[in-house]
């Protein structure tokens, strides 16, 4: 067994309250807002081009995809 676990004695406490101990945890309140951000009016040209840029990458994985099965067979038939 560790000297962890055969100690004997009172333990360090690392970690915990003691019973007499008042936690300092307070809640505090997130701050709302007053006006629109200045980069949300344009969010419809940025939507757009996310999904642009998305098909762009699907597009091209699907492309590399069938040409590494391209290349494999070529490799299989021996040219």
């Amino acid at each position: 067994m560790s000297d962890f676990e055969t100690r004997e004695g009172p333990s360090s406490g690392v970690g915990f309250l003691t019973p007499g101990a008042s936690s300092s945890v307070q809640w505090i309140a997130p701050e709302v807002p007053a006006r629109v951000a200045p980069g949300a009016q344009g969010q419809g040209r940025r939507g757009r081009s996310d999904n642009t840029t998305a098909l762009i990458v699907i597009g091209l994985t699907f492309a590399c995809t069938v040409l590494a099965i391209f290349d494999l067979f070529q490799l299989a038939s021996g040219f």
